[in-house]
């Protein structure tokens, strides 16, 4: 049964005209398409065709054409498949990686000046780079051979090779984790993070390193606690990190703490993102104490990355008593 439409018409085939010997007529075949869709083939059958009408198999679809209005055609009707299911969703690609700018070649006195005043603006924001100076105190966590590379898989430490414990300083939060004078290095603002505390927030413990590395997001968060002990979940802001998407409340809650701002914060970045922008997500290095220290590694990292000494990161001092200009050149 085909549904009854005024756009159903006969597409004559020439090439399927059959001549039957001996016999005055002949039978033309066609094809029923439906003319709001040329593509769609209703059906097929033959009708009688006298063969005096036309002397060729063109002929003969010509006039046959004109003659489809006066014919009472049947044809068998094409069995239509039913459309194929919809294809299921493609997960979607990930989300590339951040790239940094490539390495600026602003004076080092122009680059220094550019940290001490993301430092002097800097405050409690969502993004990295509007809440000041992103910076890491060398520690055991480190690369031995390259401090400034999280660790390798062959050390006591691979446990932890998916997360750095960073801090964000600012003129109203101005403490690191060490108080002996570590230097360490200054992180462009455009790695991602795990996590933040307003405080240190013990990212080393056993409860939060996650096997696989890298964790699932949901049950286990390098350095951070799983969705649903939050901080937003539970209505405080100790015993608990905040996500990512909260980094702006985090640091708000360091500053309406004195016991806080008294303390570091912890930024829990993910290690992933900062190996994938070497090596000009190193903006500096920096020194507290021991010049000669932060100077050894510079050179290394300037020696593995074959890079000059003006292309390469600053090696700076940091002075956190300093009332808005922390950073200077030795």
């Amino acid at each position: 049964v085909v549904e009854a439409k005024t756009t159903l018409e006969p597409h004559w085939l020439a090439s399927s005209i059959c001549f039957v010997a001996d016999s005055s007529t002949d039978l033309l075949c066609f094809e029923v398409r439906d003319s709001a869709d040329a593509q769609s083939i209703i059906g097929h059958g033959c009708t009688p065709f006298v063969r005096e009408a036309a002397q060729s198999d063109s002929e003969a679809a010509s006039f046959a054409a004109h003659l489809s209005a006066g014919l009472d055609l049947t044809f068998e009707v094409v069995p239509q498949l039913p459309a194929p299911p919809p294809r299921p969703p493609t997960r979607p690609p990930p989300s590339p990686v951040p790239l940094v700018p490539p390495l600026r070649r602003d004076s080092t006195a122009g680059r220094v000046a550019q940290l001490n005043e993301r430092f002097r603006v800097g405050a409690p924001a969502s993004d990295l780079e509007s809440a000041g100076v992103l910076v890491r105190q060398f520690d055991t966590l480190d690369d031995p051979a390259h401090p400034w590379l999280p660790c390798p898989a062959d050390q006591w430490c691979a446990g932890f090779g998916d997360r750095w414990p960073t801090s964000i300083i600012n003129t109203g939060a101005r403490h690191l984790y060490y108080a002996d004078g570590k230097g360490g290095v200054v992180i462009a603002p455009t790695v991602s993070i795990f996590c933040a505390y307003a405080e240190d927030g013990n990212s080393m413990d056993g409860s939060k390193v996650c096997n696989p590395l890298g964790g699932n997001g949901v049950t286990c968060i390098p350095g951070c606690y799983p969705k649903g002990q939050e901080c937003p979940d539970i209505g405080h802001a100790w015993s608990c990190s905040f996500p990512p998407t909260q980094l702006k409340e985090a640091l708000q809650a360091q500053q309406d703490r004195s016991d806080m701002r008294a303390r570091n914060n912890e930024i829990v970045i993910d290690t992933s993102t900062l190996v994938a922008q070497m090596p000009e997500v190193i903006l500096g290095f920096f020194y507290i104490s021991d010049e000669a220290y932060s100077r050894q590694i510079r050179r290394k990292f300037l020696q593995f990355y074959d890079l000059g000494e003006e292309e390469g990161p600053l090696l700076v001092r940091l002075d956190l008593s300093s009332p808005d200009a922390p950073f200077s050149l030795p």
